[in-house]
C-alpha cells in the first residue's frame, strides 16, 4: 500500500530549482509517523512516498542512515523512484548505521537518475516481521534541476 508520507519533504519549489545548482535535502522518517500517516500498522510491501521530486530533475544520490534501529526481528528497506530499489536494496533497519548502497543498478552519486516527469522518492518496507514502529531513519538526497526552464546553460555561462 502506498502511504503518502510527503509531509517529510518536497523538492518542489526549493530555492535551487531553476538555478541548475545541485542541492541537498535531509529527511527524517520515523516508524511512528509512518504508521500514523497510514492510519494502521505498517506491513511488508508498504511504500512510503517520502519526497516529491519535480519534473526535469537529476537525482544524484541518496544515502540512508538508521538512527534508531527497529527492535523487531526483521525490517528491510528498498529506496528508489516509484517503489523501486535504485539506491538501497534490502537495507537492514534492525542495526543502526548507514545502509548498503543498492546492487540493482545505480550506485549512489556515480550514476545519477534522470527524473523526466514529477515523481516521488519512495522507501518500501521490503520485509517487516513485527508491528514495532520505534525505528528512525535519516535520508540525505542530492538533486539538480536539469529542466529546460530559464536560459540555456551555455547562455548562463556566457552571461556570467
Amino acid at each position: 500500500m502506498a502511504v503518502d508520507y510527503t509531509q517529510t519533504g518536497t523538492a518542489v519549489g526549493h530555492q535551487s530549482v531553476g538555478t541548475r545548482s545541485p542541492y541537498g535535502l535531509e529527511l527524517w522518517i520515523t516508524g511512528a509517523a509512518a504508521t500514523a500517516a497510514k492510519g494502521s500498522a505498517l506491513a511488508a510491501a508498504d511504500i512510503l512516498q517520502v519526497l516529491e521530486i519535480p519534473a526535469g530533475s537529476l537525482l544524484l544520490g541518496c544515502e540512508c542512515e538508521i538512527m534508531t534501529a527497529d527492535t523487531g526481528t526483521t525490517l528491510t528497506f528498498d529506496i528508489g523512484i516509484a517503489g523501486a530499489d535504485e539506491f538501497v536494496d534490502g537495507g537492514d533497519a534492525t542495526t543502526a548505521g548507514y545502509l548498503a548502497i543498492g546492487t540493482n543498478g545505480l550506485i549512489s552519486y556515480s550514476d545519477p537518475l534522470r527524473v523526466p516527469s514529477a515523481d516521488t522518492l519512495d522507501v518500501t518496507l521490503k520485509t517487516l516481521s513485527s508491528s514495532e514502529d520505534d525505528w528512525v531513519a535519516r535520508l540525505v538526497v542530492t538533486l539538480q534541476d536539469i529542466s529546460s526552464k530559464g536560459q540555456p546553460l551555455a547562455a548562463q555561462i556566457l552571461n556570467s
